[in-house]
């Protein structure tokens, strides 16, 4: 039994020519090599075959019995190569069925999702989609191939993981629209002496709320710590406590005239969202597709709000 690792695909590629075009110079031409390296690739199949597999009659070469019986799995083998392996995969959204796994916290998820859905329905209409809370697990999810993308506030990206920024947002104060200390110009000292609830940080980064108010407040200042940003709306109505939220994802998410948002009136940080992938994907057309979607929209995101 011959060895599979002594067989070389160029060698392959020679004897389907050879066998299509029946000429040594004819191979040549089409392979757009020297004549001796047709020639030279021929004596090295005769040696892995043992046999002559070609022999010249009249003008052209005619296959031995074996190489007439070895020309069309060889052939199909070329064809494999050619059309599924060397070809660069190419994906078209609109004839896909496939399911992208996505993780992103609320805030994320209500930002991108009415404008992700309906372009998806309309450019890759049978593509499905997967959504999960994203965590500080999120690096290990996307190692172990359980989610496709992150979105979210990251930091601290591991080696194996790739990140692109996607927008760069800014800080509001968000209370009820009729909160007693609710001026035209609120000053610092307004926030300074206010009552907070923060939404802590589901992924362990150093870029929440709680963290962004800590050299301007109290922590006794913070009455309420929720894991979540869907019952913040009703807190926020309900009571005179202040939120610090993202300004373009909150007015995403909390729309209408219930909730106010005030520019704070000292310095804090930009808040940088980000997707994240595992460096596998880099060459994957589909999630390249994904990615680009995703980072269209969050610009016009922007935009929108």
């Amino acid at each position: 039994m011959r060895d599979l690792a002594s067989l070389d695909l160029r060698l392959l590629v020679v004897f389907d020519s050879l066998a299509r075009l029946g000429s040594v110079s004819a191979t040549a031409r089409a392979l757009d090599i020297p004549q001796p390296a047709v020639s030279q690739s021929l004596r090295r199949l005769r040696l892995l075959f043992n046999d002559e597999l070609f022999l010249r009659v009249a003008r052209r070469m005619e296959p031995t019995p074996l190489a007439a019986s070895l020309q069309e799995p060889i052939a199909a083998i070329v064809a494999i190569a050619r059309e599924r392996i060397l070809t660069t995969p190419v994906f078209v959204p609109r004839e896909s069925h496939r399911e992208f796994r996505l993780a992103a916290t609320d805030f994320g998820a209500v930002t991108l999702l009415g404008l992700l859905l309906p372009r998806v329905a309309s450019t890759a209409p049978d593509v499905r989609l997967s959504l999960s809370p994203m965590d500080a697990g999120i690096f290990s999810d996307l190692d172990a191939g359980r989610v496709d993308l992150g979105i979210g506030i990251i930091a601290g990206t591991p080696a194996s993981i790739r990140s692109r920024t996607v927008f760069v947002d800014r800080y509001a104060f968000a209370m009820r629209a009729g909160h007693p200390d609710l001026q035209a110009r609120p000053s610092a000292a307004l926030f300074q002496r206010g009552q907070y609830v923060v939404v802590t940080s589901l992924i362990g980064t150093a870029d929440d709320a709680a963290t962004a108010l800590s050299t301007n407040i109290s922590p006794a200042q913070i009455r309420m710590r929720i894991p979540t940003y869907a019952v913040l709306p009703t807190i926020l109505k309900r009571t005179d406590l202040i939120a610090l939220i993202p300004s373009t994802a909150g007015r995403a998410m909390f729309p209408g005239n219930d909730i106010a948002y005030v520019v704070p009136p000292f310095a804090l940080p930009e808040i940088t969202v980000a997707i994240v992938w595992h460096e596998r994907s880099d060459a994957d057309p589909a999630l390249r597709w994904l990615r680009d979607e995703v980072t269209m929209l969050f610009e016009g995101a922007i935009n929108a709000f």
